[in-house]
């Protein structure tokens, strides 16, 4: 599923959107690129519908660029899953600059930005973790065991002031 907010927000699959040709000024693409396999039909069908001048906006999680207290927050997650987990088209997360250009759009914006999601407590730390999974900022299909473990771990780290560091990316670019 591809989600597209103009005005209200249309779920659609991006083959088949119903949107007219240059009928559409601005998309938003939220935390969906890394898990679409391919993206040549989705830049294909953004060049379709988007106005001459139209832009897009695509947020994905991003690369973590880690001060010593940030991998000091990740390190007891990052163990428990195993590693970092991957995304189906890792590129749209790690070369989102470069698929966006090569697609004939002209990059506007390209900013990063580390929120810190608070887990002051074991019930908070589930709930963060849930919400890592529905947001599109870890992949839809990891192995419920890995999501298991890294629960545990996130449980254990969890206490007053210590928070998740949680690497995002905006990308806007301009038909």
């Amino acid at each position: 599923m591809l989600e597209l907010r103009l005005g209200d927000t249309l779920l659609a699959h991006h083959g088949h959107l119903p949107l007219r040709t240059n009928g559409v000024g601005s998309v938003a693409l939220d935390m969906c690129l890394p898990s679409i396999p391919g993206l040549d039909p989705l830049f294909s069908e953004l060049r379709r519908i988007l106005w001459p001048t139209g832009t897009f906006a695509a947020l994905v999680p991003a690369r973590p660029v880690w001060s010593r207290g940030e991998l000091r927050d990740w390190k007891p997650l990052h163990q428990a899953l195993g590693g970092r987990p991957r995304f189906r088209n890792e590129s749209a997360r790690d070369h989102l600059h470069w698929l966006v250009a090569s697609a004939d759009f002209a990059v506007l914006a390209d900013d990063r930005r580390t929120f810190h999601l608070p887990a002051p407590d074991a019930r908070e730390a589930g709930h963060v973790l849930d919400g890592l999974v529905l947001d599109g900022v870890w992949p839809p299909d990891l192995p419920p065991a890995r999501l298991d473990r890294a629960r545990e771990a996130l449980t254990r780290h969890a206490g007053p002031g210590r928070t998740l560091p949680i690497p995002l990316r905006l990308l806007v670019a301009r038909r």
